[in-house]
């Protein structure tokens, strides 16, 4: 008997707790790049990165999106300024 009380109290905090999710979130990235050849070895690669969150509560919709630039030469170094002025970042998609 104290087994099934002990259960019926722990449905019932659940219950009252809203364990139940109703909100439907994701999140989505994507990556556009491009090389860039400035011979005798010199590439580097330009890229715009697009981050997602959205989230669905009650009838509600928000999304927020944030976009990130980076350039890198192929050695890992950053990109010198004359690239980013030659050169324009892709579209994110």
């Amino acid at each position: 008997m104290r087994g099934l009380l002990s259960s019926v109290v722990l449905m019932v905090a659940l219950g009252l707790t809203g364990c139940y999710d109703d909100d439907e979130d994701y999140s989505a990235q994507s990556e556009n790049c491009a090389v860039v050849d400035y011979g005798l070895g010199e590439t580097y690669t330009l890229c715009c990165r697009l981050s997602c969150t959205a989230e669905y509560d009650d009838g509600d919709y928000t999304e927020q999106c944030r976009e990130e630039n980076s350039c890198t030469a192929a050695s890992g170094a950053p990109c010198p300024l004359f690239v980013l002025q030659d050169n324009r970042f892709p579209a994110c998609l």
